[in-house]
């Protein structure tokens, strides 16, 4: 699967969209807006021949495009960080994170009166996403996003990906590499 064909043609819909709404009401949050919406863009060109990325860019890189989605959906969207600084030289698939929030949006209801609820983890050689689990009854899924995301990560470790699902919540943890560096 093409790097640029994991970010879902909804999400340039849905972020335009958004955009060309708030231009005359909110310019400054437009400019924001447009500004971040460049930087996914960016980095998901700078990824494309990347075959493992620093958890640290990634981190980044996912800030950047859970604040488009926070535009749209406000508070119904809510996002927690909890990441062990020690772990961000540590290596793992490009985009990887960014599927697996992408995946929770897509899936899941996210309302004020029903917030989706999105912790991005990162501790114990894992980097994760857990979110809430109240899926959408109209969303069709091929089940085939982990599998994909699990052949990708085949290339960088022999650790597996851990999915966890309970009736509140969904987890996919993602093995984190460390480089050798030589030492």
């Amino acid at each position: 699967v093409a790097l640029q064909d994991q970010i879902n043609p909804h999400f340039l819909f849905n972020n335009l969209s958004t955009l060309i709404a708030i231009i005359k009401t909110d310019p400054d949050t437009a400019v924001s807006m447009a500004e971040n919406f460049s930087d996914v863009y960016r980095y998901v060109l700078q990824s494309k021949d990347k075959i493992s990325v620093s958890l640290g860019d990634e981190l980044k890189f996912i800030k950047v495009y859970l604040s488009l989605h926070q535009i749209r959906l406000g508070d119904g969207l809510l996002i927690t960080y909890l990441v062990d600084d020690s772990l961000l030289d540590y290596q793992l698939a490009p985009l990887s994170l960014q599927f697996l929030v992408e995946n929770a949006i897509k899936h899941n209801v996210a309302t004020l009166a029903t917030p989706l609820h999105i912790e991005v983890k990162a501790q114990g050689g894992y980097a994760s996403v857990t979110n809430s689990f109240n899926p959408t009854q109209t969303t069709y899924s091929t089940n085939t996003g982990v599998q994909n995301l699990e052949k990708r990560f085949q290339f960088l470790t022999s650790e597996p990906i851990v999915v966890e699902k309970d009736e509140h919540n969904f987890t996919v943890k993602l093995p984190l590499i460390q480089l050798d560096n030589g030492r």
